[in-house]
């Protein structure tokens, strides 16, 4: 419960993996915790293993769009 109150407080940061791939966690509509990866292809990768579904607001799913482009630029320099 402490993690999802920082990073409500703090919001996440794209990390560098030790693949080389940009991931970050966010927060869903009902407070799970999402693991988001992006592998340079224009896309991102939504690790839905531990749930039958995941809930994105508006908010998040524009989020997910500007870290595509923030993650495209990344890669790209």
């Amino acid at each position: 419960m402490v993690y999802i109150c920082t990073m409500i407080l703090k919001e996440p940061q794209l990390e560098k993996n030790n693949d080389g791939a940009y991931c970050i966690d966010i927060i869903d509509e009902e407070l799970d915790i999402i693991q988001c990866r992006f592998d340079n292809d224009g896309c991102v990768n939504i690790n839905t293993e531990d749930y039958s579904y995941i809930t994105l607001s508006e908010e998040n799913l524009i989020r997910l769009l500007e870290l595509i482009q923030e993650t495209e630029e990344l890669y790209g320099s």
